[in-house]
């Protein structure tokens, strides 16, 4: 009876571990038969529900005694892979995501190629020539976890509207209001943050969430200042403030290392302000 090969035994088993890694924050899990340069395709879930952002996952297994103790930040070696495969994933809409799993540490690290490979990675220093391969490191920082899988979940959903919006922005004029795919893409985010709250299946039904209001007069009260009772100057405080409020009630809900696109503040500002504008009209 033939053996399977040592290398595929490896291979099997770092993917099981991933995809376990995937399945036990909830996302689901399709394992990808052809050899594309991926070996999984995830989408996260928040709160019961299946994103729609995607993610592609390749993994590379390892049974090396890696010598973690070492000063370097780098885990020791490297993955190649095809310069054409690196180059969709450069230009993928998509969040990608290589994991280097030890089936003899029982543990990965990850990289994405958007934010680790370089323009000279490309390229052969010496005569100019593209190169062949293109070598991947793993900084020993970014274990492959699942808290990391939760944070790679968000940076997926964030760069999927953030694409959007690129898109849109590319086509119409600058005077147009967002398309319809992006609004709708963006107040998705904002209500899974947790800043807006949706009564109902449309736009109609947004107001601001009750943990933004919590975080308003959390904010409010750490301010110190003297109103004199004025509910005029309070009210004019707070409009004047829900920039600085939001981006920084976005940046406590998101996990650590997930960043938020400067367009997408400036449109979760002014998604904010018109609900707050609509709640505070004096309907007579």
């Amino acid at each position: 009876m033939p053996q399977r090969p040592k290398q595929h035994q490896i291979a099997s088993q770092a993917v099981a571990a991933v995809r376990k890694i995937w399945a036990d924050v909830g996302a689901g899990v399709d394992e990808i038969s052809e050899d594309y340069g991926e070996d999984l395709l995830v989408q996260p879930s928040l709160n019961g529900r299946v994103d729609k952002a995607r993610l592609w996952i390749q993994v590379k297994g390892t049974a090396a005694d890696l010598h973690l103790d070492g000063g370097s930040p780098f885990v020791p070696g490297v993955v190649e892979v095809n310069r054409n495969l690196a180059l969709r994933w450069l230009g993928s809409a998509d969040l990608v995501i290589i994991v280097r799993w030890s089936v003899r540490h029982h543990t990965g690290w990850y990289a994405t190629p958007k934010s680790t490979i370089r323009e000279e990675d490309l390229w052969n220093l010496e005569d100019d020539s593209p190169v062949e391969k293109v070598k991947i490191r793993f900084r020993k920082e970014d274990q492959f976890n699942e808290q990391a899988a939760e944070t790679l979940a968000w940076v997926a959903r964030i760069d999927r509207v953030a694409a959007e919006y690129e898109r849109w922005r590319a086509t119409a004029a600058k005077s147009d209001p967002p398309g319809h795919i992006a609004w709708t893409m963006l107040i998705d985010l904002l209500v899974n943050i947790g800043l807006i709250s949706r009564k109902s299946g449309g736009r109609e039904g947004l107001s601001l969430s009750t943990a933004l209001k919590d975080f308003i007069l959390e904010y409010f009260w750490e301010t110190d200042l003297d109103f004199d009772g004025s509910t005029k100057k309070a009210a004019k405080w707070i409009s004047d403030s829900l920039g600085s409020i939001v981006k920084d009630f976005i940046h406590r809900k998101l996990p650590s290392g997930v960043a938020f696109p400067d367009h997408l503040f400036n449109e979760a500002i002014s998604v904010v302000q018109i609900i707050h504008c609509i709640a505070t009209i004096d309907v007579k």
